[in-house]
């Protein structure tokens, strides 16, 4: 059993030549005193990411495992391809072009859900930083003022749990429904259905960066077509079947709440955003 990880770091990447290394470096540099795998799945980039990681497993091969697919396989099944080569006893989510600040993260965390196994998982707070952009000042993530817990109630309205910033126990991806696959939010959904299993608690540090950047697959797209993701995510999973008759309630009226917002805040993201992308 002293061959099992405890925890398998989950890292998807495409494209990302320019932040890998980085990201790597930062799993590579934690202090823990348990044994730690890196799961890399690249989904056939086109640059240099995979010679990059190719560098690293060769350089730590009792860490570094790297998936290439013969062919691309899109984010979702990437990620859940990626996410059933994880062995651990816990997945920690990092993406190819974030990375972890604090060499101390994954320690703090597998403490806390060793001490509370109640819990499904556990995540912090985020920088998220403007790489492309000069004027743009960095901001973190959550709002949240200090540490609580975290359900399927609060997850119904929006992904509060920065990706990078996620440990969550292990579980088996075959019994993820069919329809999750189809979806364009792996990360928001995925915590939906693993609520159901339990609450996560917020562990209110700093300890990762979060990059916006113009090839970034979220945050500085089309807000339009974001916004119409969400809707399309929500309606699959109240069309499912999967959730109970009080949640799909729950999902319904959050989807609602979302489809009729436009607050000043929001139209000055989009306006922020399409500038950027502009520039």
């Amino acid at each position: 059993m002293d061959n099992v990880p405890v925890v398998s770091v989950c890292m998807i990447t495409y494209n990302h030549e320019k932040y890998i290394a980085q990201a790597i470096e930062s799993v590579l540099m934690q202090k823990v005193s348990f044994k730690l795998e890196l799961i890399i799945g690249n989904d056939c980039s086109t640059d240099n990411t995979n010679n990059i990681c190719l560098q690293y497993q060769q350089q730590y091969p009792d860490v570094v495992k790297l998936y290439t697919p013969q062919k691309n396989l899109g984010m979702m099944k990437n990620f859940i391809a990626s996410l059933s080569n994880c062995t651990g006893k816990y997945i920690a989510l990092c993406e190819g072009d974030d990375y972890w600040s604090d060499p101390y993260k994954l320690a703090k965390q597998v403490d806390f859900m060793e001490k509370n196994p109640q819990y499904m998982g556990c995540f912090h707070n985020t920088e998220e930083r403007y790489e492309e952009s000069d004027t743009l000042a960095s901001f973190l993530y959550s709002k949240f003022s200090s540490a609580r817990a975290i359900g399927f109630k609060e997850l119904a309205i929006t992904n509060y749990m920065p990706t990078c910033s996620v440990l969550i126990k292990n579980f088996d991806t075959k019994l993820l429904p069919p329809w999750y696959e189809t979806l364009r939010l792996g990360d928001w959904t995925l915590h939906l259905i693993n609520s159901l299993k339990g609450d996560y608690w917020y562990l209110p540090k700093v300890m990762a960066v979060h990059r916006l950047h113009s090839e970034s697959t979220w945050m500085l797209q089309d807000q339009k077509k974001n916004d119409g993701y969400i809707v399309d995510a929500y309606n699959t999973m109240i069309g499912s079947g999967f959730f109970s008759e009080e949640q799909n309630k729950l999902l319904e009226f959050r989807k609602q709440k979302f489809m009729n917002k436009d607050s000043a805040l929001a139209k000055v993201k989009r306006y922020m955003v399409s500038k950027l992308i502009k520039n």
